[in-house]
């Protein structure tokens, strides 16, 4: 494993018209570029993360020119240094215990007693999808436990694109 390293980041805000061709510019300059929406005025906050110091002069240039191709104002870089952070420990640490119908998941780091009756399972998320926490995740288990008191499965697919919660939980029961 590799120890975690400082990260520039690139954020610009702009309206939501705007969004794709900013985030198709600054996938040209980045190694990596999320967006989220600023719900108190429907802008968008487009973000790059870089391993070096970007050049800020090709970077306002780059900007101006993609916000000419679509009839808006160039956005004012915000650049700034993000100090390394281990974001999986992180994620570990704030992954809480969970359950859900009769499964109990929770991660290596969790030392309590899991529920009497439950099954357990011990599942570190990592940066993929499959803690559980999501509502359509939620949902399937629930179906699973419902279904699973009446029939028995022979087979059963796990389409997902995460941890493979959903057929750990199946194998369990």
């Amino acid at each position: 494993m590799t120890a975690p390293t400082f990260l520039w980041r690139i954020g610009v805000t702009v309206p939501e018209p705007a969004r794709s061709a900013f985030e198709d510019y600054l996938e040209t300059v980045s190694s990596v570029v999320s967006a989220f929406e600023n719900e108190a005025d429907r802008t968008w906050i487009v973000e790059g993360f870089v391993d070096a110091e970007p050049d800020e002069r090709g970077l306002v240039n780059g900007l101006a020119a993609t916000a000419r191709k679509v009839s808006v104002e160039p956005p004012k870089p915000k650049i700034d240094l993000v100090p390394p952070r281990d974001w999986l420990a992180e994620n570990l640490a704030q992954f809480p215990p969970l359950r859900i119908g009769r499964y109990f998941f929770h991660g290596s780091h969790f030392n309590g007693p899991a529920p009497a009756g439950a099954l357990t399972i011990e599942l570190d998320a990592g940066t993929a999808f499959g803690s559980g926490e999501h509502a359509t995740t939620e949902t399937c288990l629930r179906f699973l436990d419902r279904l699973a008191r009446r029939h028995r499965f022979l087979r059963i697919l796990d389409m997902g694109c995460g941890s493979g919660v959903l057929s750990v939980a199946a194998a369990k029961t």
